[in-house]
């Protein structure tokens, strides 16, 4: 059986290793529950634009 993986799981480990290397953040990671969320651009496309509108 293989082991479950928690909600944004594979997202969180690699910011986690990223951030290991001394990556920099561009924006905090969006989390879109699939289950909640049946179209997740509605959710996406607006956060895409707020954080990285050129102002």
């Amino acid at each position: 059986m293989t082991p479950l993986i928690p909600f944004c799981g594979a997202g969180e480990a690699l910011r986690a290793l990223l951030l290991e290397i001394q990556a920099a953040e561009l924006a905090p990671m969006l989390r879109i529950d699939a289950g909640e969320t049946l179209e997740p651009e509605t959710l996406a496309l607006p956060w895409l634009e707020q954080q990285f509108s050129v102002r």
